[in-house]
């Protein structure tokens, strides 16, 4: 039952149970916009077991759900300068534009 007391967030309890372990992870990034997609990327490539959860079935949100303009992104580092260095480089950046669904095939091959 939650705690009475006042301002207290309480506390329930649940009688014991057994519940089916569907996979084994060192982490998990619940959400696949860019911030999530960059972070479950860089886990994976550190060596980590890692499970990315998404409702939708394309990760990239932003970058990959619009047609984006980028703005500061060509004196980034880390993840950020990879996926800049990409665009530019597969030619799919146009000035400050890029055309998002060209970015899912290099996202799935970094996942």
């Amino acid at each position: 039952m939650p705690s009475t007391e006042p301002g207290s967030p309480g506390t329930l309890h649940e009688p014991a149970r057994e519940l089916p372990v569907s996979h084994q992870t060192d982490v998990v990034v619940c959400g696949a916009g860019p911030a999530g997609t960059a972070a479950a990327i860089c886990a994976s490539r550190l060596g980590l077991k890692t499970v990315l959860v998404e409702y939708s079935s394309i990760p990239g949100g932003m970058l990959t759900h619009q047609n984006c303009w980028l703005n500061d992104f060509d004196n980034k580092g880390g993840f950020p300068g990879e996926f800049y260095d990409y665009i530019t480089d597969s030619k799919i950046r146009e000035g400050h534009y890029y055309t998002p669904f060209l970015v899912l095939p290099w996202l799935d091959e970094q996942i």
